[in-house]
């Protein structure tokens, strides 16, 4: 608390709190996106769930250089950072783990089967994004698996007038990077291409990172089709200090990511939507960075390549009797990997490395969907089912329903039930290490979410707050039981049930009411949420699926201080119910499990803005705060960087 006074006692003495003027309402601009949480997609006002939009002008000011460390302050998202800067971070929703919330990029499905750790290797830079919409609550019908917990789709731009955007930034730690980007606009057609490199020093021994991304996107009109082709590959090479056990800090880990996608739209009554994407995933794991120091049994490095490919068919009808919605999805996800799977027929080659593929697996997935949506007055309601058909385990039926009503034109009431599935992915089932073994006959994790909540839009301020309740079954984890010894692996289950209760609160006041009110401040918003679970890990150590946040509290702020000088800030209280086996580096034993500590970060970011560039100092973690998000992994303590943008019109 001490800490946290002091940081609010800088805040004060800096005029407080973030962000840039812009002559666009805020509320405006948010009731008339059109958002993709239904299969016929709707304005976020008149939407029937809760969504959270973290839109441009947002992400611009924020004191962040990443979309993990950006979500670190959005409404009940978890964020389990293994490293810095959003190098490897686990992202859930609800309570939910990593492995249970969909990451999608302009609705393309990012999901890795081999791990839900690789889900967040996604090769887009901050200032390439549009808007991220977070869906809360369980959406299988309307995204088919792993839409368990919630789903996080990230969209870029796809249009803006022709320019060259460079950027660079220096920080401590060795930290420093650049990004240049080209975007050139035509009528009918708009390109954008990006690239960006970081790296650090890292912050403790063994954090160590280079990082490199590569995105193009082109959107264009052909006849009667609206196009958008997307492509795009993320490099990461980094030090994984303590990342999968305590016991061997020395690990490393190489990850590339590429994916291609086309996006071809055309109608109005009737608006087919068609697509295909590819994503490949390589991955070598080291568990001793350097050789030297293995024991004798670790004889090679881990190697992993995914591959999910597929296709989509939306087409979406509006008649008098409202919109009615059908649709289908194939997906096939492959692995290939030194000890992931089964036994291959003929070995294969792992490119440029002395070492061979063994394993591997494969499984093919078929969806139906079917939605209807209509309106009688002030009543919205959405209904819609989809059918699923996996070649590994079989046939399973999703329905779902969303009401509202709005009481008056200011408040919206809203009530939802849907169901829900996740597939255990294929190191679930296959892994099997010193610390980590898997199961072949792990089943599908399903869910039940009921919740009541209403939205509140006026002149002032917009309002949401929701009730809801998650019945969990066959939740996976890897637990060891408290009379093992630490020295046993942890074993993946299937735990018979975990429900899972919370309340979500989230109040942003409207930017003029701030600017008429005191002359400067430009954001305020506040969100909170409360967790509660009727199962506990009495009698062994969860892993993920029991450790959530029971609180969280979070601030936004912006505010102007003198012409274009800005200031934006962020703090978020974190309370994780749960705990870790806590490992004494200097005893090199685990000595009991303890608490996770209950922390708050404050970030923040004083920027000038220019007519064409940004020049901002920020730090991370301003109180320093000692603090982990996974058992035994320090985070970074303050870190501070600084940097800038520049646009050059064509």
């Amino acid at each position: 608390m001490k800490k946290l006074i002091i940081g609010l006692g800088i805040y004060l003495c800096a005029q407080n709190l973030v962000a840039q003027e812009t002559t666009t309402d805020t509320t405006n601009v948010l009731n008339s996106v059109v958002l993709s949480a239904n299969r016929s997609q709707t304005t976020f006002k008149k939407l029937s769930r809760n969504v959270v939009v973290i839109d441009r002008q947002e992400i611009e000011d924020a004191p962040v250089q990443t979309v993990q460390e950006l979500l670190e302050y959005s409404l009940n998202v978890d964020v389990r950072q293994r490293g810095s800067v959003g190098l490897q971070a686990d992202v859930s929703i609800r309570g939910g783990n990593f492995e249970q919330t969909l990451i999608l990029l302009n609705g393309v499905k990012l999901t890795d089967p081999q791990t839900g750790h690789h889900n967040m290797n996604i090769p887009v830079a901050l200032k390439d994004i549009e808007r991220i919409e977070v869906l809360h609550g369980s959406a299988s019908r309307v995204f088919g698996p792993n839409a368990f917990s919630g789903a996080i789709n990230i969209i870029t731009k796809s249009s803006g007038k022709s320019q060259l955007n460079i950027s660079g930034l220096a920080g401590e730690n060795e930290l420093y990077g650049l990004g240049v980007s080209e975007r050139f606009s035509t009528g009918k057609s708009s390109t954008l291409i990006s690239l960006s490199q970081q790296q650090s020093a890292g912050y403790i021994e063994n954090t160590d990172f280079r990082t490199s991304n590569f995105f193009i996107q082109t959107d264009f009109k052909a006849g009667k089709f609206d196009f958008s082709i997307n492509a795009g590959q993320t490099d990461k090479r980094f030090g994984a200090n303590s990342y999968y056990t305590s016991v061997y800090p020395d690990q490393y880990e190489e990850t590339r990511t590429r994916f291609a996608s086309i996006t071809a739209t055309s109608g109005d009554k009737l608006k087919i939507t068609r697509r295909v994407y590819w994503r490949r995933h390589n991955d070598r794991f080291e568990l001793f960075r350097h050789f030297d120091n293995a024991p004798s049994w670790y004889t090679s490095h881990n190697f992993h390549e995914t591959d999910a490919y597929g296709g989509e068919l939306n087409a979406v009808y509006t008649h008098k009797f409202g919109t009615t919605s059908v649709g289908a999805e194939f997906r096939r996800e492959e692995i290939i990997s030194t000890n992931l799977g089964k036994d291959l027929d003929s070995p294969i080659d792992v490119k440029g490395e002395n070492a061979v593929y063994a394993k591997g697996d494969s499984r093919e997935n078929i969806s139906l969907y079917a939605e209807h949506n209509f309106t009688y007055k002030r009543l919205l309601v959405s209904g819609g089912v989809m059918a699923n058909h996996n070649s590994a385990f079989g046939t399973q039926f999703f329905p779902g329903i969303d009401v509202s009503v709005a009481i008056t034109d200011e408040v919206r009431l809203y009530s939802s039930v849907n169901r829900a599935f996740r597939f255990p992915s294929f190191t679930e089932i296959y892994i099997a290490t010193p610390t980590s073994v898997g199961k072949l006959d792990l089943k599908p994790e399903e869910a039940e979410t009921y919740e009541l909540g209403t939205k509140i839009y006026t002149p002032m301020f917009q309002a949401t707050g929701s009730v809801f309740h998650r019945r969990g079954k066959n939740l996976i984890d890897f637990i060891r039981f408290n009379n093992q010894p630490t020295s046993d692996p942890f074993r993946a289950q299937n735990l018979t049930e975990a429900n899972y209760t919370g309340v979500e609160v989230a109040i942003n006041i409207n930017k003029k009411v701030l600017l008429d009110a005191t002359g400067f401040i430009t954001r305020l918003g506040f969100n909170y949420t409360f967790m509660d679970a009727d199962t506990a890990s009495n009698g062994f150590e969860s892993t993920y699926a029991l450790d959530f946040l029971r609180h969280k509290f979070g601030i936004s702020l912006d505010h102007k201080i003198y012409k274009g000088l800005n200031m934006s800030w962020r703090a978020s209280l974190q309370n994780r119910e749960g705990g870790y086996n806590f490992y004494d580096t200097n005893t090199n034993a685990f000595t009991g499990e303890v608490e996770y500590p209950t922390f708050w970060l404050l970030d923040a970011r004083l920027f000038w803005m220019g007519e064409n560039y940004t020049i901002f100092v920020e730090a991370s973690n301003i109180l320093d705060e000692d603090y982990v998000d996974i058992g035994n992994i320090n985070q970074p303590g303050r870190w501070i960087k600084a940097g800038f943008r520049w646009s050059i019109d064509h």
